[in-house]
């Protein structure tokens, strides 16, 4: 019985583990000359945006809609990012390729 409670036990930690982890957090660097930020980098609950016309750190809440992650600001910005790997690209409100630091 013991073991039974405990494989539970284990799979529920396990589960809670793998929940929905927001895969933007962490720092991202330009990969491209054009882009207008030099690097974003996520928190649980700031971007942090270094160049460009977006600079500083502003809060959002992360959503996911399709294939595509959405970060919006409290403001009514939307930053919409597709992720393959360690690549990053920002496809709205412009584009920008980077890749995970």
């Amino acid at each position: 019985m013991n073991r039974v409670l405990s494989t539970i036990a284990m799979m529920a930690v396990l589960l809670a583990a793998c929940g929905d982890s927001n895969p933007l957090i962490g720092k991202w660097k330009s990969v491209a000359d054009d882009c207008v930020l030099n690097s974003i980098e996520f928190t649980e609950k700031l971007i942090i945006m270094e160049g460009g016309i977006f600079g500083g750190a502003i809060p959002y809440t992360y959503s996911r809609d399709g294939a595509r992650y959405v970060a919006a600001t409290g403001d009514g910005r939307a930053f919409v990012f597709e992720k393959a790997g360690r690549e990053l690209k920002m496809v709205s409100p412009f584009t920008c390729q980077m890749a995970k630091v």
